[in-house]
């Protein structure tokens, strides 16, 4: 797994609870960086307040529209040790339809003096999905299923693009001002070039992080010829997304036998195995189709849109467009006393018939 395994130019730290676990890059934070974009159109705020987070590809911080006063999020990534991660994910989100629950792209943008990709998105002032796992430990399941069904109406606009994410964690799910989702980062995301019946849509890489990735990720990592299927293969990391919803844990290290004795029990007894008491029956339910090591008897993720634990539940109302910027006042001369005045629209009519 590239995400995992490549971090000789950055420090990993743990920075949560009861195995959940956040990368933090602190080389490229600590990295000199212009103070605007490229365009000089957007200002970046350097202070420590402006950082919003770092990832093995990339740095994420405030920025501001100088027109409008705006508020953005700027990613920038170095093109030499991620070209193929940052053109990639701005190849996904330029295709992309616009969709409520991902994440807007505004600009995108190369310095060719210091080598970096600028890519300018929609700010989600509510931070990480993960933030709001390890701050209260576990969600309600009223409040996951909230969130749950924006996640999952994500991945249906997504898979239906033929967008595959294949790194959903909560890292990667932000969320807005008003708490509704954001699915982002889409720099290891793979786009379908065949019909999704053909054995030609199967992949062999195995990119993504290690606790999410699917069971048959790690079987291509060690040589499978077999290839996977990224839809299937992000369900089932919608599945790892949602136990730690609701546990504030991961169910288990590694999707592989072999290696973690937790996964050997849920492959011999279910997901039920690692659920706590306090989940509800139709919780656990869902978990198992979500964590079903077979990949052909997982849902689809419109699928997922009817089952009994998200009866009942909504996606929330689209907000309203913003407000249209204001139009430039008209032209000003200036009054006696030095302070603007607004030209009369009679004078202007005037102007325009003299000689002159």
């Amino acid at each position: 797994f590239p995400a995992e395994r490549d971090r000789s130019w950055c420090r990993a730290r743990e920075e949560a609870r009861d195995g959940l676990v956040m990368p933090v890059v602190e080389d490229l934070a600590a990295m000199p960086l212009a103070s605007h974009t490229p365009d000089g159109k957007v200002e970046l705020d350097m202070g420590i307040s402006g950082l919003l987070g770092c990832g093995a590809h990339g740095i994420v911080r405030v920025g501001r529209v100088l027109a409008t006063g705006e508020r953005v999020a700027v990613k920038v990534s170095p093109i030499a040790k991620s070209a193929k991660s940052a053109l990639k994910e701005l190849t996904v989100l330029t295709m992309l339809p616009s969709h409520d629950h991902v994440v807007k792209i505004e600009s995108a943008q190369v310095n060719v003096v210091d080598g970096m990709l600028y890519l300018v998105l929609e700010l989600c002032t509510g931070g990480e999905l993960f933030d709001k796992i390890a701050e209260v430990g576990g969600l309600p399941e009223p409040e996951a299923k909230a969130s749950f069904v924006q996640i999952v109406a994500a991945l249906v606009h997504c898979h239906g693009a033929g967008v595959y994410h294949r790194d959903l964690k909560p890292e990667n799910i932000l969320l807005d001002k008003h708490d509704r989702v954001k699915v982002a980062d889409f720099g290891l995301a793979s786009t379908r070039e065949r019909e999704p019946s053909s054995l030609a849509h199967l992949q062999h890489t195995a990119v993504g992080s290690l606790s999410y990735a699917a069971p048959e990720l790690h079987l291509a990592a060690d040589g499978d010829a077999r290839g996977y299927d990224p839809e299937k293969a992000d369900i089932w990391s919608l599945g790892v997304v949602l136990y730690c919803m609701l546990t504030a844990r991961l169910p288990f290290e590694v999707a592989h036998a072999l290696l973690d004795e937790r996964f050997a029990a849920v492959t011999r007894e279910g997901i039920s195995v690692m659920c706590p008491d306090s989940l509800s029956p139709c919780a656990i339910s869902l978990l198992g189709l979500l964590l079903n090591p077979e990949p052909r008897a997982r849902p689809s993720a419109r699928e997922l849109l009817s089952h009994a634990w998200l009866d009942g539940v909504t996606l929330p109302e689209p907000l309203p467009p913003p407000p249209a910027p204001a139009p430039p006042l008209p032209r000003c001369c200036v009054s006696r006393v030095g302070e603007p005045a607004i030209e009369p629209p009679m004078s202007a009519a005037l102007r325009r018939t003299l000689p002159y």
